[in-house]
C-alpha cells in the first residue's frame, strides 16, 4: 500500500526558463558527450556554495572554460534567471494539492543550493513533507543514499513509496531499492499512471 509519493523537481515538477546545462554547450561550446550531465551534477550540486560567482567558478573550471569576470557575470545571471523564470509543469499544483490530501509528499532533487530557491518561489514547498537536495546530502540520484535519506524523513518503507521522476535511470534505481516507480513523460501520463494505481480517482 502506497503512503508516500516522492517527486523529482527539474523537468518533473517544474519547468526552467532557461537551462544552465544548456548553456554549456551554446554559449561555452562545450561539445554533448556520454556523461556530460553527470559531469555537470557533480560539478555544481554536491555541495553549498557560498556564492553564485563560487559555484560560476566550479562549473566553468570542470569544463576547462575561462573563469574570466564576464564568464562567471554570465554563469551567475543564468542561475538567478533560472530560478526567477522556472514554472510548474502544467496541472502540477492541482495535482500536488490533491495528493497532498491522502499521502505523504518528498521532494528528491540533483539541484544546486542556489536554485533550491525555487520550491518556495513557485509556491509548491507547502505541499512537502520532506525535501532532500543533493547539496545537502553529498549525494546524487541514482545512488540509493538519496532515496534512502527521503524514506526516512517521510517515515516509509520502500514498499509503500512510489517515486516519480523523467530521467529514466533514476527510476530504475528507486524499483531495484524496492520502491514503485513511474517514468514522468507529462503531467497527463502521470495522472494515467496514478489512476492505474488507485492514487487518484
Amino acid at each position: 500500500m502506497i503512503k508516500a509519493i516522492i517527486f523529482d523537481l527539474w523537468s518533473t515538477m517544474l519547468a526552467k526558463g532557461v537551462s544552465l546545462s544548456g548553456s554549456m554547450h551554446t554559449r561555452f561550446h562545450v561539445p554533448k558527450y556520454p556523461g556530460f550531465v553527470k559531469e555537470y551534477e557533480r560539478a555544481i550540486q554536491l555541495k553549498k556554495w557560498k556564492s553564485r560567482e563560487a559555484e560560476a567558478r566550479a562549473l566553468l573550471h570542470q569544463f576547462r572554460v575561462p573563469e574570466t569576470a564576464k564568464n562567471i557575470a554570465y554563469v551567475v545571471a543564468m542561475i538567478k534567471k533560472a530560478v526567477r523564470t522556472a514554472k510548474p509543469n502544467r496541472g502540477m499544483p492541482a495535482l500536488l494539492r490533491q495528493l497532498h490530501r491522502n499521502y505523504r509528499l518528498g521532494l528528491l532533487s540533483n539541484t544546486s543550493y542556489w536554485e533550491r530557491d525555487v520550491v518556495a518561489k513557485t509556491g509548491i514547498k507547502g505541499y512537502f513533507d520532506a525535501l532532500v537536495f543533493s547539496f545537502a546530502i553529498r549525494s546524487l540520484k541514482p545512488a540509493a543514499r538519496p532515496y534512502q535519506t527521503a524514506m526516512k524523513q517521510l517515515g516509509a518503507k520502500p514498499a509503500e513509496c512510489l517515486f516519480i521522476d523523467d530521467t529514466l535511470e533514476n527510476v530504475i534505481a528507486a524499483r531495484k531499492l524496492g520502491m514503485q516507480g513511474i517514468w514522468y513523460q507529462n503531467t497527463v501520463q502521470l495522472k494515467r499512471e496514478l489512476r492505474k494505481r488507485q492514487t487518484i480517482a
